[in-house]
């Protein structure tokens, strides 16, 4: 990653537009930094600036979610970024296409909200929540 951060802490690859406006006015609602894309895009874009976590959907029009976590996990710049696999598929068909793939979390569909919010937890802090630091720096402040 880079040594300044990432331009966002989410990144969300969903092709339902309906689902990928949830997710990213979700996050953005609990102070992540949000974007997405309506289908794979161009992984050497990502890895320029990769984000904090990725939202991936398993099942992609333009190309397979599986397929795109094992790219971005080949590559040195993204290899470390958390992945959270999201998909309605059942449990074999799961088995079948998530073969090989390093992913850190499965989010099946439909999710629940507090699934999400706890999965982003668990990987990032947001970039609005104030730091230890800062609440010390508050409080010795007066304020």
């Amino acid at each position: 990653m880079r040594a300044h951060g990432p331009a966002v802490d989410i990144l969300v690859i969903e092709d339902d537009p309906g689902i990928a406006d949830f997710l990213v006015d979700l996050l953005r609602y609990e102070g992540y930094r949000v974007a997405a894309l309506a289908e794979g895009a161009s992984l050497e874009e990502i890895a320029v600036s990769p984000p904090g976590l990725i939202f991936l959907d398993l099942m992609l029009p333009d190309r397979d979610g599986a397929e795109i976590c094992r790219r971005l996990r080949a590559e040195e710049a993204t290899r470390a970024v958390p992945i959270v696999i999201m998909t309605a598929a059942g449990p074999a068909v799961r088995m079948q296409r998530l073969r090989g793939c390093a992913y850190d979390a499965l989010l099946p569909k439909p999710f629940d909200v507090d699934d999400v919010l706890a999965l982003a937890a668990r990987y990032l802090r947001p970039a609005t929540a104030p730091t230890a630091t800062d609440e010390i720096g508050q409080r010795a402040a007066g304020e």
